[in-house]
């Protein structure tokens, strides 16, 4: 079986970004709220790792759907895992919102 490689930096700004359908720029500012973690390669050029992509999936959901700042869905992403992790009802229209792998 082949496990998912989530902590291994390996996307480019430019294609984590074209990844996401996002600016760049957003991802730079998603970095400095710590939504994402930096990690550079020994060219001096920021990598993202998988976790990072979906996690920057997660939180581009929720603005786009709900109209939330970035903080605003980094919440909602930490309660949405508590519901999870205590086996707790999601609200309906949130319930099919894959979170598997998502860290904040």
């Amino acid at each position: 079986m082949h496990r998912l490689q989530l902590e291994k930096p390996l996307y480019t700004l430019a294609v984590a970004a074209e990844m996401l359908g996002s600016h760049p720029g957003t991802l730079v500012l998603y970095e400095e709220l710590g939504i994402a973690r930096r990690s550079v390669d020994a060219s001096d050029r920021r990598r993202f790792t998988l976790r990072d992509v979906l996690t920057l999936r997660a939180v581009s959901r929720l603005r786009r759907a709900y109209g939330m700042n970035p903080s605003g869905a980094r919440q909602m992403i930490r309660c949405l895992q508590l519901l999870d992790a205590h086996r707790l009802p999601r609200p309906a229209e949130l319930r099919g919102f894959d979170l598997d792998h998502v860290s904040v």
